[in-house]
């Protein structure tokens, strides 16, 4: 529970197996995507099924239950079900919210928690989500770049040239621009 405004709220973690379902839906056969809609909707019941009563419930074969579980990189369905396990007891029943309201009674240390279970959140629910297949697509699109432009206004102009310091050191041609006028020259001149 946190505390907004004085009210207190319960809010419910989203598991990080579920968001990996979610992520890679599209991907899913139609077979495929009656055992993520059920897995979606009923997550804690899917703990307590084994394989061949999980394919009777969607009415799919028993190696329609592997691919599903394979296409989001596990190698089985116990394995599945394991991580789909400790990502409700990650989550709990109720997990403090990403921006969590530090009140002038924290103490430093409590200050500090809120902080860092903010960022870790934040990285968990990221990764759970990323699509390799088109990171690698991106990766591939920097490498062969002749240079990158950065652009940024206000608090993103902060961003901006963190990541073209970083992508300085690669050795790849970058530019930053934080100033509203120059991405409209920019992307007028590149077209």
């Amino acid at each position: 529970m946190y505390r907004k405004r004085g009210y207190f709220r319960k809010v419910r973690a989203e598991n990080v197996v579920l968001l990996m379902i979610k992520e890679g839906y599209s991907g899913l056969s139609d077979y495929e995507k009656r055992v993520a809609d059920f897995v979606l909707d009923n997550a804690d019941e899917t703990l307590n099924l084994t394989m061949a009563s999980l394919s009777r419930q969607v009415q799919v074969s028993e190696p329609t239950v592997i691919r599903f579980c394979r296409k989001l990189n596990f190698t089985g369905y116990q394995e599945f079900k394991i991580a789909l396990a400790k990502g409700n007891v990650y989550a709990g029943d109720t997990l403090k919210v990403i921006h969590e309201e530090v009140t002038p009674e924290d103490s430093i240390q409590e200050i500090s928690n809120k902080v860092i279970h903010s960022h870790i959140l934040a990285m968990q629910q990221t990764f759970s989500m990323i699509n390799y297949e088109k990171l690698e697509q991106f990766v591939g699109l920097i490498q062969r770049a002749e240079h990158l432009d950065f652009f940024g206004l206000g608090g993103s102009g902060t961003v901006a040239v963190d990541v073209e310091n970083k992508f300085i050191r690669t050795g790849i041609n970058t530019r930053c621009f934080i100033h509203a006028h120059f991405p409209l020259l920019w992307t007028a001149r590149w077209g």
